[in-house]
């Protein structure tokens, strides 16, 4: 987005996925595979995106694909890519979920309305537009209510055991390298946590804060700046698989600081979208 101005994303959904695989379709492809539970659907979609000529991401049964829009015919080879999809999605039986096939459309500020006049189509049927998208949150949410359906009653000792892999993991998941850049999508993802805590027994009643304490838990922005410097650590020393040390940070070129030999120095940042990239967030934290 921010060399080309431009970036449309197509969100895609298969229609009731998990269970209306073609079995003797899938027979053909587990000829040599086993089998068993979601595992035959993963493995019935693995070829889903192959071949495609724009960036994508599978996830379960969403599928995400996206190209640079800079002119008529990159968005016309987005849609050759839809149609791919679509006739994939009609030689292996599976239907699409049309109500949750949509477009969202990214640019700068300085990027021109003129051209969002392009309609995109899946399996004949257009794409609406929408001004944003749920990948996270929603998906999240879904797994307290899940959480909290699997159990008559939740007190302090099961949900310590069940929240943290159920939950927590995806709230923290890819913290070192992500985290929401934006306040009230910081807070989105907050509210999760902050409503898993009141079905503890007894809990519902105290102020957030308070629940916190009682479950010996913290703020997940506390756990993902944690996290960062921890990264960031491993990257000064070069501790084994951390990234190149070059591609993210520098040390200081002055001898004239006082402390530790590891010093970070502050780059002059001008715009939001780099401000809270990796490497100037986590210097200021490590100061």
């Amino acid at each position: 987005l921010h060399e080309d101005g431009r970036v449309d994303v197509s969100y895609t959904n298969l229609e009731k996925a998990f269970g209306s695989v073609p079995h003797k379709r899938l027979i053909y492809k587990l000829s040599e595979i086993g089998k068993g539970g979601p595992l035959l659907f993963l493995v019935f979609i693995n070829d889903f995106v192959d071949d495609l000529g724009c960036s994508a991401i599978v996830f379960a049964d969403d599928v995400k694909i996206w190209r640079a829009s800079r002119s008529d015919a990159v968005r016309h080879a987005l849609q050759e890519n839809l149609n791919r999809l679509s006739s994939w999605s009609a030689r292996w039986l599976l239907n699409w979920n049309e109500e949750k096939c949509v477009v969202l459309r990214l640019r700068t500020k300085t990027t021109s309305e003129e051209d969002d006049s392009f309609q995109y189509l899946c399996d004949g049927h257009p794409l609406s537009i929408v001004e944003e998208q749920q990948d996270l949150a929603k998906r999240k949410k879904q797994v307290v209510f899940a959480h909290r359906r699997g159990f008559v009653e939740i007190d302090k000792k099961l949900f310590r055991k069940t929240y943290g892999d159920f939950v927590r993991s995806q709230l923290e998941y890819a913290l070192k390298a992500w985290r929401p850049w934006l306040m009230k999508d910081y807070l989105q993802l907050e509210r999760v946590q902050a409503r898993a805590t009141k079905m503890v027994k007894n809990l519902s009643h105290l102020p957030y804060e308070a629940r916190l304490a009682e479950l010996d838990l913290f703020p997940l922005n506390y756990k993902k700046l944690r996290g960062q410097l921890i990264q960031a650590y491993r990257i000064a020393r070069g501790r084994k698989c951390a990234p190149e040390f070059d591609d993210f940070l520098e040390f200081a070129g002055t001898e004239h600081l006082w402390g530790y030999p590891f010093k970070l120095p502050m780059k002059l940042v001008h715009k939001d979208v780099h401000r809270d990239a990796f490497s100037p967030r986590v210097v200021g934290a490590w100061k």
